[in-house]
């Protein structure tokens, strides 16, 4: 279970490949098989509550118990490789894995190994849902961390790390209907479905979604519904061959495993059909799940009806589960919540048509370290970003996190896509901001990532933009009128545990002065105060219920003017015990004032005069976090490298077709933000983030 077993994980990773991935029947238990059903649905994540912060493990100490729903699944066998590595090297801690053998019952009984073992966390993988409760909360009333993959555990309100893979079914449904309109338009659409129909987590993830996609291109389209197919691919071999001898009008098939999908197209292959030409479809068009090898060569075969798959990543969900057992014990997640937290990794649609084939290739050899090779025609083929040319819009590029976003940026759009980024500075002023909108179009650019500060008077340039061709995304906020995406940070959920977290403490150090709070930023800014102001101080208020908020005062025009307004407060209301400043530049100000005013103290790491919390952790900040006599404590970490790669590939997703350019309303993609504080996260923890996202060097 331990080092050998993880030996024998390497040896197998290297001898076969056969991607999927995971799941099950809620009312029926699959067949225990090589390859199972995969992962689910996405939905926006839901509102932590305040709660307090299971007990973080010593360094390097912890003990995670990683469930797999069945370990000889080269799936599951990449997970567990890359989950014991990162793990290690991230966090210091240990991994060991935990084998469900497809069998609910053992998943189930394995919960109750998770004491028995020492184990300090568990990230599982369960059939039964209900079954597990008890378990699962003894476990929770003996501190151990617990956490579910690919589906919520109702009545325990434990957070969930999952794989977004509605938007990827829908999206498979749009280009398969489109592409059979464009090579039959007068043949309409009949599709049919092989998988789970009675899973809610398939079904809501698959599919609805898939059918959604289809109907969407195809509203006159036929849905012959979702045939029970858990039985294994010899079982769905016949339902297919059943199904288009009934059917042979049917030309759309969503195969929601791979493991269906190998009986699919061997009931293709033996009713005549499964027949593309000249990579048209000629009899049918299937989409599949768990793009592994085989699918490979099927999707990339011109003359293979298999042209659609849904990639999940092994080495982003091993990180991701991880990663969320990591935040709770640090107390940036809730370990248990109402309703449960789900946090959603990228899926990867997979197409002939808009996926290179060498795009497809790197994939599987990153994310399972095969050895794929393509053609040389293949290899020459240009990838979708390749030469494109990047608008990179950033607010202020005189600031730090700006510096590392368009550094991080440029390095990355170069060697992920071959394309090149330039960077459009809005100086801190929207007019400036928008007249930049212009200089997309003239400057030649394919696609900008825009910071705007007056969504309203850049509806029009976006506009022309579009009219051009030019692929446009929104950053920090959506722009009402135009549909496009949004790449953001997922700010309210931080800045609401920083105002639980300051409130919390300023109680324990002095439980005999009630709070009271203010905050300086930008009260009219619709984001700003939707992702900072409002849930601070609901934060601040579940906590004190009768602190007294004294509002948001308007800091725009930078630290000098925010000095002088902290001067004023604190003279005005010396009561004031906790300020949340809505910027690091605004920080400056604030803490300047405070010492002018003989405040800002704290001793032996608790509050004499106040509590301050700041958003965008730097360097200058962390010396101040960590200092056991000054009053900042708390700080919103946005992290350069991530939301520059995020918005880099919203924009690709849009090239290859993946996300709509225009929708309504507009999608939004989240990405990470992370609570910094002295209470929660270790000093060498926060020089490690430093350094790792800005570069730096901090020892």
């Amino acid at each position: 279970m331990k080092k050998n077993l993880f030996l024998l994980l390497i040896a197998l990773l290297m001898a076969s490949f056969v991607l999927v991935a995971c799941g099950g029947d809620e009312t029926t238990e699959p067949a225990a098989e090589t390859e199972t059903e995969a992962e689910a649905p996405a939905e926006e994540p839901a509102e932590e509550t305040a709660e307090e912060p299971a007990a973080e493990p010593e360094e390097g100490g912890m003990k995670i118990a990683f469930f797999v729903s069945d370990l000889s699944n080269v799936f599951h066998q990449a997970q567990i490789a890359e989950a014991t590595k990162y793990a290690a090297e991230e966090y210091g801690a240990e991994v060991f894995a935990f084998d469900g053998q497809s069998d609910s019952a053992v998943m189930t009984q394995n919960i109750d190994q998770v004491a028995a073992q020492g184990m300090d966390a568990a990230t599982m993988q369960i059939w039964d849902p209900e079954a597990a409760v008890p378990g699962i909360m003894d476990a929770l009333d003996q501190g151990i961390i617990m956490t579910s993959f690919f589906g919520p555990i109702a009545d325990t309100g434990i957070p969930v790390a999952r794989s977004d893979e509605a938007g990827i079914s829908f999206e498979m449904g749009v280009q398969a209907a489109t592409q059979w309109q464009e090579a039959h338009p007068d043949i309409p659409v009949t599709f049919i479905q092989v998988g789970w129909p009675n899973h809610t987590e398939v079904n809501s993830g698959r599919g609805v979604p898939f059918a959604e996609g289809v109907l969407s291109v195809a509203p006159d389209a036929v849905n012959l519904g979702i045939l029970d197919s858990s039985a294994g691919p010899d079982v769905t071999k016949q339902i297919i061959l059943d199904s288009v001898t009934q059917h042979p009008e049917i030309n759309v098939i969503y195969s929601q495993a791979s493991n269906l999908t190998v009986g699919t197209m061997a009931a293709l292959t033996q009713a005549g059909r499964g027949v593309f030409e000249d990579g048209k479809p000629l009899t049918e068009i299937v989409a599949s799940v768990d793009f592994d090898e085989v699918e490979f060569k099927q999707v990339y075969d011109p003359n293979s009806s298999l042209k659609l798959s849904m990639g999940l990543p092994p080495k982003e969900t091993a990180r991701g589960r991880v990663d969320l057992i990591m935040d709770i014990a640090k107390g940036d997640v809730a370990q248990v919540s109402d309703p449960a937290e789900e946090f959603f990794y990228k899926a990867y649609t997979i197409s002939y048509w808009t996926m290179p084939e060498a795009e497809a290739a790197q994939w599987l050899n990153d994310q399972f370290g095969a050895d794929v090779e393509v053609s040389e025609a293949a290899a020459e083929e240009t990838s979708v970003g390749e030469g494109m040319k990047i608008a990179f819009f950033v607010s202020d590029l005189s600031n730090v996190f700006h510096q590392a976003q368009i550094a991080e940026a440029t390095k990355y759009a170069a060697e992920e896509y071959g394309a090149e980024v330039f960077a459009f500075d809005g100086q801190s002023d929207s007019a400036v901001m928008t007249q930049n909108i212009d200089q997309v179009a003239a400057q030649g650019m394919d696609a900008a990532t825009m910071q705007i500060w007056d969504p309203e008077a850049a509806v029009p340039g976006i506009m022309d933009a579009l009219d051009q061709g030019i692929i446009m995304t929104s950053f920090f906020g959506p722009i009402a009128d135009t549909g496009i995406p949004v790449a953001r940070s997922d700010e309210a959920g931080i800045s609401f545990e920083m105002g639980v977290q300051a409130a919390t403490q300023w109680q324990e150090a002095h439980p005999d002065i009630p709070v009271t709070f203010i905050q300086v930023g930008w009260p009219n800014h619709t984001e700003v105060n939707s992702g900072r102001g409002v849930p601070f101080a609901e934060g601040v208020l579940s906590v004190a219920p009768d602190a007294v908020n004294l509002g948001i005062l308007d800091s725009s025009a930078g630290p000098d003017v925010t000095k002088q307004i902290i001067l004023d407060s604190v003279t005005q209301h010396p009561e004031i015990n906790v300020i949340y400043s809505q910027a690091s530049n605004l920080t400056v100000g604030t803490m300047a004032a405070l010492t002018q005013a003989g405040r800002g103290v704290f001793e032996d790491g608790k509050p004499l005069t106040e509590i301050v919390a700041s958003v965008d952790f730097d360097e200058v900040e962390f010396k101040q976090v960590y200092d056991p006599n000054s009053s900042l404590k708390l700080s919103m970490g946005l992290p350069p490298k991530e939301t520059a790669r995020g918005r880099v590939d919203l924009i690709m997703d849009i090239a290859k077709g993946d996300v709509a350019q225009v929708s309504d309303p507009a999608e939004e993609f989240f990405y990470k933000a992370y609570t910094i504080s002295y209470w929660t996260m270790a000093q060498e923890d926060a020089a490690q983030w430093l350094n790792d996202q800005f570069g730096t060097n901090i020892e």
